[in-house]
């Protein structure tokens, strides 16, 4: 049985649909790898050198009409103060667990998740033409003066344009006559910054040392109990819960670690040594853990303040 967490039956709760149980983890509580686990060899607890990252996790609901129908139930993810712009942007409940894990950095990894931006080339000439046509078409439902002023803009935007493109030609031309290559550098405007991720690797050491053997509890439910999360819920014929969302927190601020509202891409548990079979349960000498939680929103300076 586990000792962190028990698993009950739920069911979706909206009215007129049919209502069809699912199971759900419930539990109080931090699940804190961090300070508690085994993994260092030969030691438990905190180092003061290893990176932190402190996980609370949330229930989003499962579909939009959900989300309406029980928003006074629901709880907006929140990485910073009640009422940032990021609260409204997916709703749900705390699960009630929260994780802290190690974050061990080695030699010549990224202290910041990469930082990808995308820049592409902006057709203004063209679009300033665009804008005069248009003009001048609606221009012919106006009457009298407005009909005027929309002839005079639209004929003044489309200038514009034509003059961007003679310009272009006539640059053009005069650097075939001096026999050199034409070549100009394209207008561009920002379009988007890549959404970022962060993967963490540790160990956890099951062959007591302690002579309690405790923290063996905590690494196999917390093993399990992710994974449970991180899977989908049927709750009817055509509707289903969504893995679990994460709001990522770091210490210290400074390792550039504040994941607003996050999921859970890839889970990875290997298994280190002999497996053996412990209460029923099969429990090998170590697991090896690799999570990658990736942002679903863009990092901005309003997430990277907090590392500063």
């Amino acid at each position: 049985m586990a000792k962190y967490f028990s698993v009950s039956s739920n069911t979706n709760g909206l009215v007129g649909t049919l209502a069809i149980n699912y199971p759900e983890a419930t539990g109080g509580g931090p699940l804190d790898i961090y300070h508690n686990g085994y993994w260092k060899i030969g030691t438990t607890g905190s180092d003061a050198d290893t990176h932190q990252l402190w996980v609370q996790e949330f229930n989003i609901n499962s579909s939009a009409l959900f989300r309406e129908m029980n928003a006074i139930k629901g709880k907006a993810l929140s990485y910073s103060d009640i009422g940032d712009f990021y609260s409204g942007l997916y709703l749900g409940k705390p699960t009630g667990f929260f994780y802290n894990l190690p974050r061990v950095i080695p030699s010549g990894s990224l202290l910041h998740p990469p930082l990808r931006n995308t820049w592409t080339n902006s057709s203004a000439g063209e679009d300033l033409m665009k804008m005069g046509q248009g003009m001048l078409k609606k221009g012919s439902k106006g009457g009298g003066k407005i009909n005027q002023m929309r002839r005079i803009l639209g004929g003044t935007v489309t200038s514009a344009g034509k003059m961007v493109q003679a310009a272009d030609k006539g640059s053009a031309m005069a650097a075939s006559l001096m026999g050199e290559q034409h070549a100009k550098d394209p207008i561009k405007t920002y379009e988007d910054s890549d959404p970022y991720s962060i993967s963490v690797n540790f160990q956890l050491y099951n062959t007591p040392r302690d002579g309690s053997g405790a923290h063996v509890d905590l690494h196999v439910d917390f093993v399990h109990l992710f994974y449970f999360q991180n899977l989908k819920s049927r709750t009817g014929p055509f509707s289903m819960i969504p893995p679990k969302l994460y709001v990522v927190k770091s210490s210290p601020q400074n390792a550039g670690m504040t994941l607003p509202v996050a999921y859970v891409e890839n889970y990875d548990i290997k298994s280190m040594g002999k497996t053996h079979v412990v209460n029923g349960k099969l429990i090998p000498e170590a697991y090896d853990v690799t999570i990658k939680f990736t942002s679903l929103v863009a990092a901005t300076t309003n997430t990277f303040k907090d590392c500063l």
